[in-house]
């Protein structure tokens, strides 16, 4: 074990091409047998990196330097499922590089964190589970699938919680937790959702004027919330501000707007629709961004943002799928411009971005599904 650190050290250090090619078919996670905790020493050495904060220059950001721009290059490892598992994904990262997924064995989807490279699986395996956020603690909120609904978890004080429904309502998704503990849980019926916070002894209703109808698309780590209402037929983005649960309607006759992440800048990303595409957008600072697209691109969307204001998402085309990224400086980027390239392992879209600038998404390794790490190069 000792001598295959040593190597694996070298091979992140040097970049060298040929051991590069030896990493890969050693194929380290497909060793897997244990089903609950597994050391994965490959992970570990690419764990010592994801930590390094080198994505740029680096802002502060509550005491911490934060990744406020692009590296000027990607180093890019594919990460496997379990022996026997399929549809491997990495959806999450918390802001300092707690990594999030799930993969598919015997027709559920357990959800797994990494934590100190360390993979621990941390849902039943006869659940059907999927992340919608993961913190630095190690864990998650999300939702598991019973037939043809959706049922809110988190696994918050270290065991899984099935979350109870609210009133009438048949389905739920658990958004994601604040530093303060509080859950954000959307509940929804066929015509009807509520939005949700519930801080332990209570659960309480997230209002917008004159609205029936809120929703809860995501929570920044302090605590504020992106989300939608229904005025008269109209649905809206709505802002909920940190410790509250009156929400403000905002982008008043943009009503094509999906968001999926905000930060404690109260900047946000999603897909803006203009009747024929979609395509990325960051709202900075109060200013609606609408990002390029890929040639023939029909849909495009940021799905991640960090607390320096970068954001990753995906562009798909009819014959391609690319990862894109946005930051204040760099401005929209082709990621795979920016990705030292291995052989075999195909980046196609970024899901979300740590604080230190390390990027997580999906990709292929030799036509299978990977999840993927970007690791910032100096």
């Amino acid at each position: 074990d000792q001598d295959l650190l040593f190597h694996l050290s070298r091979f992140c250090n040097a970049r060298d091409a040929r051991l590069s090619r030896w990493v890969r078919k050693l194929n380290f996670m497909k060793a897997i047998t244990a089903p609950k905790i597994v050391t994965l020493s490959s992970f570990a050495v690419a764990m010592s990196f994801v930590l390094t904060g080198c994505g740029g220059a680096g802002v502060n950001v509550g005491g911490q330097n934060v990744s406020n721009k692009l590296a000027a290059t990607y180093k890019m490892t594919a990460i496997h499922g379990p022996v026997g598992s399929t549809g491997m994904e990495i959806r999450e990262i918390s802001p300092n590089g707690v990594i999030a997924g799930q993969y598919k064995m015997n027709g559920n989807y357990t959800c797994f964190i990494v934590k100190d490279g360390v993979r621990t699986d941390v849902t039943p395996t006869d659940h059907n589970c999927h992340v919608e956020m993961v913190h630095d603690d190690g864990s998650m909120e999300g939702y598991y699938e019973v037939g043809n609904k959706n049922m809110p978890f988190t696994t918050a004080g270290g065991t899984f919680k099935e979350l109870p429904m609210y009133g009438s309502f048949l389905e739920g998704e658990a958004k994601g937790r604040d530093s303060q503990g509080n859950l954000f849980v959307s509940y929804y019926n066929d015509e009807d959702s509520l939005a949700t916070k519930c801080n332990g002894a209570a659960t309480v209703p997230m209002t917008v004027q004159n609205s029936l109808i809120t929703g809860m698309a995501a929570v920044s780590p302090s605590g504020y919330g992106i989300g939608w209402c229904e005025i008269n037929g109209t649905r809206s983005t709505v802002m909920f501000d940190k410790g509250e649960t009156a929400g403000k309607p905002i982008l008043q006759g943009k009503t094509g707007v999906s968001t999926f992440a905000i930060n404690d800048s109260k900047n946000f990303v999603g897909g803006n629709n203009d009747g024929l595409t979609t395509k990325g957008y960051i709202n900075f600072n109060g200013q609606h961004i609408v990002l390029p697209s890929i040639a023939n691109s029909y849909y495009a969307t940021l799905r991640g943002i960090n607390a320096g204001n970068v954001a990753v998402g995906l562009d798909q085309a009819s014959n391609e799928t690319r990862g894109i990224a946005w930051s204040e400086s760099d401005g929209y980027v082709d990621l795979a411009t920016r990705i030292e390239p291995v052989n075999g392992i195909v980046f196609r879209w970024a899901y979300n971005i740590d604080d230190n600038g390390t990027i997580i998404g999906q990709g292929t390794d030799m036509g299978t599904q990977v999840g993927i790490i970007l690791t910032p190069v100096k």
